[in-house]
């Protein structure tokens, strides 16, 4: 009964964040829904950065990248995301480990000395304010996939964290 309950819970809080299911290190979107529950304020929209400056904050983000990567420490599947959920100019790389249900985020810090830690609630309240104006482009890493994100250059890596980003703010409508 309580494992029934754990999944209708997974499942919901994966509505709530916009994700989908899909397979591969492939990318998943859905349509922004169409309500905001009025208790909750709209948060102010992120401001759009260059691809410099996401770059650039990626960078570091990959210096501590043992901090936040699930698919390196062996723990797959593993969602990932970038975003900018609290408006504030700076990046938060968004983790979803199913394996032990883990959500949270890491925040590239304003000046740039490491990553700030942000809990599930935060996550989850962050994604709430936004009011379904932009969700979390989500993407996906499978054991199959594991190997080319952990050996490739990190490049390669910030690249598909880039796409997240753009599909995030709108600039792009899908991975690639």
């Amino acid at each position: 009964m309580a494992r029934k309950q754990g999944r209708l819970l997974l499942v919901g809080l994966m509505v709530l964040l916009g994700m989908g299911f899909t397979s591969g290190a492939s990318g998943c979107e859905e349509k922004p829904g169409k309500t905001t529950p009025r208790s909750v304020a709209k948060a102010p929209q992120p401001p759009e950065l260059s691809d410099m400056a996401v770059r650039r904050q990626l960078r570091q983000a990959m210096v501590e990248r043992s901090q936040w990567d699930r698919a390196a420490a062996g723990d797959v599947p593993v969602y990932y995301a970038v975003t900018d959920l609290d408006a504030d100019g700076q990046v938060e790389v968004l983790v979803n480990g199913f394996r032990n249900r883990d959500l949270g985020g890491y925040e590239v810090r304003k000046d740039g000395k490491g990553l700030e830690y942000w809990s599930r609630s935060r996550v989850e309240q962050a994604v709430v304010r936004l009011g379904g104006s932009r969700r979390p482009a989500w993407f996906m890493m499978d054991k199959e996939h594991r190997a080319g994100w952990v050996n490739r250059p990190p490049a390669h890596a910030i690249s598909m964290l880039l796409d997240s980003y753009e599909i995030f703010i709108g600039r792009k409508k899908a991975f690639g």
